[in-house]
C-alpha cells in the first residue's frame, strides 16, 4: 500500500520546506524611519494644493476618483534630509531627467504616518538613481559602503522597501480595464490639446491615434484600491493650509487596515550572486555602471529602496530587474546600483553622509525551533487530513474531474493545472449537467520581419479560464498570449470568443491591428476573425485556422 510512504514524504519534504524558506528579517524602527515612501502625482492645476484627479464614470454610472502617480522607496543619507532613490521613480520616462516634479515622501514614526513635499536635487537616467532633499523630514541615516570589494559573492543581503498588497491590483478584470481605458483616453486628449496649441494645427486622425497608443504603451495595470487612498489624501491637502511642507495624514491612513500596509515597509533577505560592470540604462555609449546582482524578491514598490547587508550598510540602490528566458523557463534577474555609484556627486556637492557604520543589525525574525515546531504541526495536521480523505477514496475509480486534476492533462489540453482545477471545481459543473466546455483548438501561424517563424496554440479551455478573452502583447505579465516583436505593443490586441465566433478588438496600439488588411478605425472596437483570416499585430502576419 503506498499511501502511508506519500504521507511520510510528504511529511518530510514540509519539514525540508520549513528549514529552507526564504527568511524575512526584523529591523530597528529607526532604519524602518530611514526607509520611506515616495509617490509622484501629478500636482492640481493652477497651482491649487493637491494632486490631479481624474473622475472617471463607469458604465455601471459609478464615478470613480483616480490620481496618476509613479511611487516607489527611498532611504535617508543624512540629517539634511537627502533621500536617495531610483530615477524612474521620479521621472516619468526611466531615460529622461525632469527636475521639476510633485515628489510626496511618506514616513512613518511610531504609529503615525507623516508626508513632506520633497524636491529633486539631482539624477542619473543612465545610472538609474537620483537624490530628493527634504529638509523637515527627521531620521537616523542609513550608512553608506563604497567600498564593493568588502562585499562577496553568496553575501546574505537584504531588500527593504514597500511592494504593499496595494500595489499588486486584484480586481475584477472588466472593472480595471474600464478604468484604464479611461485614463488613457484623458491623458492622450490632454496631450493632443498640447500638441494642436504647438503646431497651430489640428491633428490628423493617424497623429491622434498615434498618441493614444503610445500613452497607453505607458501606462501600465491600474489599482483602484491605491488610488483610493492617494484620492483620499488629496480630499486631506485641499482642506489643509495651503502653504504646508508637511501633513499628519494618520487619521487618512488608518480608515483601512489595508491601506497602513502601503506605508510599512518590509524586509526580503537573499544573496549577492554578482558584483559587475554593465550597460546603464541609456546604453552603449554611456559610462558602464556598477551593479550588484542579487536574489532578494523584488516587486514594483521596491524601486528605489536599499539593499542592505546584514551590518545594516548600504551596499546599492534597488533597481528594477529584468527577464531572462532560458530552456523556455522565464527567470527574474534582480541588481541594484552599487552604493559606490552615489560617492562622486556627493562629494563634489559637499553633501554629508554616514560610511562605514554597523550601527543596526538586521536579524531573523523568528527563532528557529518556533519555526520547526510550527512546520512540523502544520505538516502534521495535513498529513492526518490527507490520509483520512485518502482511506475514504483509495478504492474508487477516478472520475472526469479527478482526470482533469491531473497536471499531465495540462499540456493535452492547452492550458495550466491551476487553470483545469478552476474548471473542474466550478459551482456550476457540482450542480448543472450543463457539459464542460469542448476542447476545440486552433493556431496562428506567421513570421516576424525578422523571419522569426511564430506559433501560437489557443483553445477552448484557454477561453474557458480567462472570462473568453484573451490578451495578445509583447509583455508576458500584462498578456495571456506574448507575440515577441518590437512592432507588437505590450498590450496588443484581444481575441474574444462568443460561441462559434471569434472577435478581435485592438487596445490601443502604437502599430494597430488589422484583420485581412484592414486595419481596426477605433480602439477596443471589434470585428470578426474568421478561420482562413490574417491576422496582423504591428509587422507581424498570422494566418488563423482550425487544429
Amino acid at each position: 500500500m503506498k499511501l502511508p510512504t506519500y504521507l511520510f514524504a510528504f511529511l518530510l519534504l514540509c519539514f525540508a520546506l520549513a528549514l529552507a524558506a526564504p527568511a524575512t528579517a526584523q529591523v530597528s524602527n529607526e532604519m524602518q524611519e530611514s526607509t520611506v515612501r515616495i509617490f509622484c502625482p501629478e500636482p492640481a492645476e493652477n497651482n491649487r494644493v493637491g494632486f490631479d484627479v481624474f473622475h472617471i464614470k463607469m458604465s455601471n454610472g459609478e464615478t470613480v476618483n483616480m490620481v496618476d502617480s509613479s511611487f516607489g522607496t527611498g532611504f535617508v543619507i543624512n540629517k539634511d534630509g537627502y533621500i536617495v532613490t531610483n530615477n524612474h521613480v521620479v521621472a516619468p520616462d526611466v531615460k529622461q531627467e525632469v527636475p521639476e516634479k510633485l515628489v510626496m515622501v511618506v514616513q512613518k514614526v511610531g504609529n503615525r504616518y507623516l508626508m513632506h513635499k520633497a524636491k529633486v536635487v539631482w539624477q542619473s537616467a543612465n545610472r538609474d538613481v537620483a537624490i530628493i532633499q527634504c529638509p523637515q523630514l527627521k531620521a537616523t541615516p542609513l550608512p553608506l559602503l563604497f567600498d564593493e570589494t568588502k562585499s562577496t559573492a553568496s553575501e546574505e543581503v537584504y531588500s527593504m522597501g514597500f511592494p504593499g498588497i496595494t500595489d499588486v491590483a486584484v480586481e475584477d478584470f472588466n472593472r480595471s480595464g474600464e478604468i484604464r481605458k479611461e485614463i488613457i483616453m484623458i491623458k492622450a486628449q490632454r496631450v493632443v490639446n498640447d500638441l494642436t496649441l504647438k503646431l497651430r494645427r489640428k491633428l490628423t486622425q493617424n497623429e491622434i491615434n498615434a498618441v493614444v497608443g503610445e500613452v497607453a504603451d505607458h501606462q501600465g495595470p491600474v489599482s483602484a484600491e491605491r488610488n483610493e487612498l492617494l484620492s483620499a489624501i488629496d480630499s486631506y491637502l485641499k482642506q489643509s493650509d495651503a502653504a504646508a511642507t508637511s501633513w499628519d495624514i494618520t487619521n487618512v491612513v488608518e480608515r483601512k487596515a489595508l491601506w497602513k500596509n502601503y506605508f510599512t515597509p518590509t524586509v526580503t533577505k537573499g544573496n549577492i550572486e554578482l558584483i559587475s560592470k554593465r550597460h546603464g540604462i541609456l546604453g552603449v555609449g554611456y559610462p558602464d555602471v556598477l551593479t550588484i546582482q542579487h536574489s532578494c524578491a523584488i516587486k514594483h514598490g521596491n524601486s528605489g529602496g536599499p539593499l542592505l547587508n546584514a551590518g545594516g550598510q548600504v551596499l546599492g540602490v534597488v533597481g528594477d530587474g529584468m527577464s531572462k528566458v532560458s530552456s523556455g523557463d522565464k527567470e527574474m534577474i534582480e541588481w541594484a546600483t552599487a552604493a559606490n555609484e552615489l560617492k562622486g556627486w556627493l562629494d563634489d556637492n559637499h553633501v554629508g553622509y554616514v560610511i562605514g557604520q554597523e550601527t543596526h543589525k538586521i536579524l531573523p525574525t523568528a527563532a528557529l525551533p518556533v519555526k520547526i515546531i510550527v512546520a512540523i504541526a502544520l505538516a502534521v495536521a495535513v498529513a492526518i487530513v490527507a490520509l483520512i480523505l485518502g482511506l475514504i477514496k483509495f478504492n474508487q475509480k477516478p472520475t472526469f474531474t479527478t482526470i482533469l486534476r491531473d497536471p499531465r492533462m495540462a499540456k493535452v489540453l492547452g492550458t495550466t493545472q491551476s487553470k483545469l482545477l478552476d474548471v473542474a471545481d466550478s459551482s456550476s459543473l457540482r450542480t448543472s449537467p450543463a457539459p464542460l466546455p469542448g476542447f476545440g483548438k486552433w493556431q496562428l501561424v506567421g513570421r516576424t520581419p525578422k523571419g522569426d517563424s511564430v506559433r501560437i496554440e489557443v483553445t477552448d479551455m484557454m477561453f474557458a479560464s480567462n472570462n473568453n478573452r484573451l490578451v495578445l502583447g509583447r509583455t508576458a505579465e500584462l498578456c495571456h498570449v506574448v507575440v515577441n516583436d518590437d512592432s507588437v505593443s505590450k498590450q496588443h490586441a484581444s481575441i474574444r470568443k462568443e460561441g462559434d465566433r471569434f472577435l478581435v478588438a485592438d487596445r490601443n496600439s502604437s502599430n494597430r491591428t488589422a484583420v485581412n488588411g484592414q486595419f481596426n478605425t477605433k480602439a477596443f472596437d471589434e470585428v470578426p476573425l474568421r478561420e482562413g483570416d490574417t491576422l496582423t499585430l504591428g509587422e507581424v502576419r498570422l494566418d488563423f485556422s482550425k487544429l
